[in-house]
């Protein structure tokens, strides 16, 4: 009783802005804890324990999201595809590429991106490399060519995540640092403020 009471009062004080807005999800992870969000576990089996009483597509609710989410909400929907395997034009938890996963992280937060890896180069604002913050867009071309051909996503200290081909392919977590990465990385951009 003690921790369904708990519980309650957590949902409260932590969802109270936005309970009018959004789902509240529920799922535990593999050591037993439970976890609270207003962003549908991709990858994971939860319940919903809280149901919006506003519609979904409220025009109001793409900027209160953008301001009430912190980048830490958008690294923990990208990380939850771990693991799911590269393919080429996929957009499912059963295999997805790279633009495509770019796609369905940012839909969580209602942000709507293009779908391919060029078209969302010229979404959002461009920026330097060294003005990168986590959830900022960053692009890369194939070796020889100035063509954008992958993107991914920053996360902070020189790493990011993507649906990627190499090292056995699909969504990981790599460096800016390795030198394929260095190479060949060709600009990057800011959808979210």
């Amino acid at each position: 009783m003690k921790t369904m009471n708990l519980i309650l009062v957590f949902l409260v004080v932590f969802f109270a802005g936005s309970i009018c807005h959004a789902n509240v999800y529920t799922y535990q992870d593999e050591n037993g804890a439970f976890h609270f969000t207003n962003i549908r576990p991709p990858n994971k089996k939860y319940r919903t324990v809280i149901y919006s009483s506003t519609g979904q597509n409220n025009s109001s609710r793409s900027s209160l999201s953008l301001s009430n989410h912190n980048k830490k909400d958008l690294m923990a929907v990208a990380k939850t595809y771990l693991g799911t395997p590269y393919k080429l034009g996929g957009d499912m938890t059963t295999g997805i590429d790279c633009s495509g996963f770019v796609k369905k992280v940012f839909s969580a937060f209602d942000v709507k991106l293009p779908r391919t890896a060029r078209e969302q180069f010229t979404a959002g604002t461009k920026i330097d490399k060294e003005e990168l913050t986590t959830g900022d867009l960053i692009f890369f071309r194939r070796k020889n060519s100035d063509d954008v051909s992958h993107v991914g996503i920053f996360m902070e200290d020189d790493k990011f995540i993507h649906a990627s081909t190499r090292n056995g392919g699909g969504v990981r977590i790599d460096s800016l640092g390795d030198s394929y990465y260095r190479q060949t990385f060709i600009g990057a951009s800011r959808v979210l403020q």
